[in-house]
């Protein structure tokens, strides 16, 4: 439920609540029907190209440190690392579609510990996150359109343990 930033889980005659960030009012989660497929521990960011050039690539020319404090790595579509220093990271400006990031697993990854998969067109997710003082506001607007989950562990325990395939 969006506009109450709340997700509801049904099991059996018990409803489990877990309070939600969503997409601030520049990048709106959309709403849709899908179904968790699978969740990943510990995920790597594969960060969308305009937060790379919007966000990312800013902080990254104004502190040299901020790529490496942060986890994040650019690389070409071949594959080959690119080292951000103020000459890639301006080619990298110019020609973003040439390239793409990652910001590798551990504490400071935006998708925190777990990241929940489901098919939808926006290439949105549910997802644990670092940030967990934006759970205790009343508002929570403050995402990239995806939704992170409080209590994403308890949640993903509770997926696994009523899982109609776990038993098969």
């Amino acid at each position: 439920n969006l506009p109450a930033f709340m997700l509801k889980l049904h099991v059996l005659d018990t409803v489990y609540e877990f309070k939600v960030v969503v997409g601030k009012t520049t990048a709106q989660t959309p709403s849709l029907n899908s179904n968790i497929t699978y969740f990943t521990t510990f995920p790597e960011w594969k960060i969308p190209q305009k937060i790379l050039v919007n966000e990312i690539i800013p902080k990254a020319l104004k502190n040299v440190d901020y790529m490496e404090n942060s986890h994040f790595s650019i690389y070409d579509r071949a594959g080959n690392y690119i080292r951000a220093n103020k000459t890639n990271l301006l080619q990298v400006k110019r020609n973003p579609q040439l390239y793409y990031a990652r910001q590798s697993n551990g504490c400071d990854n935006a998708l925190g510990q777990l990241v929940f998969r489901f098919q939808n067109e926006y290439d949105i997710y549910l997802h644990d996150t670092p940030e967990q003082q934006f759970f205790k506001r009343d508002v929570r607007t403050f995402s990239h359109s995806c939704i992170r989950v409080e209590r994403a562990q308890e949640l993903a325990g509770l997926l696994l343990k009523y899982d109609d395939n776990s038993s098969k």
